[in-house]
């Protein structure tokens, strides 16, 4: 696929013939912009405006390689370094999942509940590339938020987007759940790995990190591990929220009552899909 033959090829027919080739993509034009908008460096609307712009050799070769490999399934993400998340862009290796917008259901109810309560202390667990963490520190300065990953990779990358997104005060931690914790907490929030080991949805997240993403046949291992071991570092009352599968939203309600945690809710999605479940240990 080269399109260096024949006549210069304009930004708009680049985008029309190259997202013809995106075949297995779910949004073939939105990847090819972003892919195209990195290389040129143009957002996706200076690329409407650019739509005559000629790009240079180089520029074309360059967006043709990337493009060769979103074909091969490469998430956009890891090709161009970056995701949105929220209200700001996060880098993004083959260190850490690619944030989904699923998880901001689990951020717009922790803030809602820390807008009662702006001076709590926040434990996540499993951050990855930090984007919870950044958001509810971004919407509540001073919170005394701290942040574990079990990987050192991992680590890094939160911590340079914390950085580059003014975000100082979170205390960033390399440790497997609560291996490293002797303190208690208001609110405990994780997205942790949920997916069955056999789910055949894996072939297509085969790009990510698998540790993030795998726990155990049923896919609620690590569930079950933090709701067993959350009572021991909430303060009373405190709060636990966790992200889970569409369809764990009744084993997850279940084993926290089984607990011992009160007030338990699932709450969905914008896709109506049981996400994320609520409760509070007295």
């Amino acid at each position: 696929m080269s399109w260096m033959q024949g006549d210069p090829v304009t930004v708009r027919e680049l985008i029309r013939r190259s997202r013809l080739n995106l075949v297995d993509s779910a949004s073939p034009l939105l990847d090819v912009e972003c892919l195209l908008g990195f290389v040129l460096k143009y957002s996706r609307a200076q690329l409407v405006l650019a739509a005559h712009y000629v790009p240079m050799p180089d520029q074309v070769i360059a967006f043709e390689k990337l493009l060769a490999r979103r074909q091969q399934g490469e998430p956009v993400a890891y090709l161009i370094g970056e995701k949105p998340f929220w209200d700001f862009d996060v880098e993004v290796t083959t260190d850490t999942l690619i944030p989904r917008p699923e998880t901001e259901t689990l951020v717009i109810l922790a803030i809602e509940h820390l807008q009662k309560n702006t001076a709590a202390s926040v434990l996540e667990l499993g951050t990855g590339s930090g984007v919870i963490a950044i958001a509810l520190s971004k919407t509540f300065a001073g919170l005394n938020i701290v942040a574990i990953d079990r990987s050192w990779p991992a680590i890094k990358v939160a911590q340079r987007n914390a950085q580059r997104l003014d975000q100082k005060q979170i205390q960033w931690v390399c440790a497997d759940w609560f291996s490293a914790m002797d303190a208690r907490f208001d609110v405990i929030v994780s997205n942790p790995p949920y997916i069955a080991a056999e789910d055949e949805h894996l072939e297509a997240l085969c790009f990510e990190p698998q540790s993030a993403l795998v726990s155990g046949e049923t896919g609620l291992d690590d569930l079950h591990q933090l709701i067993f071991s959350a009572p021991w570092y909430l303060n009373s009352p405190g709060w636990l929220f966790l992200e889970h599968g569409a369809m764990q939203g009744e084993a997850v309600r279940k084993a926290m009552r089984d607990k011992g945690f009160k007030e338990v809710v699932t709450h969905r999605d914008l896709s109506a899909n049981e996400r994320v479940t609520v409760g509070v240990m007295f």
